[in-house]
């Protein structure tokens, strides 16, 4: 990677964290703002492992083998988003 590309991912990655700190201290709805959140870390997270760290011109296999912990993270998460918003509506109650 050259001094040039390296400026390149580190100018992208602050203008993303940039968005992510806007939508964090917006008034937006809490959904909303949660969607927008876990929205811009999947970009980052896709943005770095495909330039910074080379994956975009690996093997099909390989990326294979990137994305499936990802896709498993992203669900994971999902599912404690989830969680959290039926705990603070009341529809699950805490012991």
């Amino acid at each position: 990677m050259t001094p040039t590309q390296t400026w390149v991912v580190l100018g992208v990655l602050v203008v993303l964290t940039g968005l992510e700190v806007a939508v964090a201290m917006s008034n937006g709805g809490h959904g909303l703002v949660t969607v927008g959140l876990f929205v811009l870390a999947i970009a980052q997270a896709a943005y770095f492992a495909l330039v910074a760290m080379g994956l975009g011109g690996e093997t099909a296999t390989m990326k294979k083998l990137v994305a499936i912990p990802l896709i498993i993270a992203a669900f994971y998460t999902v599912i404690l988003c989830a969680d959290a918003a039926w705990r603070a509506l009341g529809w699950v109650v805490s012991k």
